[in-house]
């Protein structure tokens, strides 16, 4: 089974887009350093990510913002 997740960039003017990341979660819950899958998100963009049992999902901003 799979779980389903929408991820939504809200901000269309950002100046930064955000990276969606699985990562697998080993038996004693210690998160393993390499993604399974990443993915880029656009401002103003939803992405659908799929999760597997004993994935973790990471967001979070690439890049710096412009001045």
């Amino acid at each position: 089974m799979t779980t389903r997740v929408s991820v939504t960039h809200h901000d269309a003017d950002s100046a930064v887009s955000l990276l969606a990341q699985v990562f697998q979660v080993d038996p004693f819950g210690e998160v393993i350093d390499t993604p399974v899958r990443s993915s880029s998100i656009a401002p103003g963009v939803t992405a659908t990510v799929h999760l597997k049992p004993g994935n973790v999902l990471v967001v979070r901003e690439m890049g710096e913002p412009q001045a």
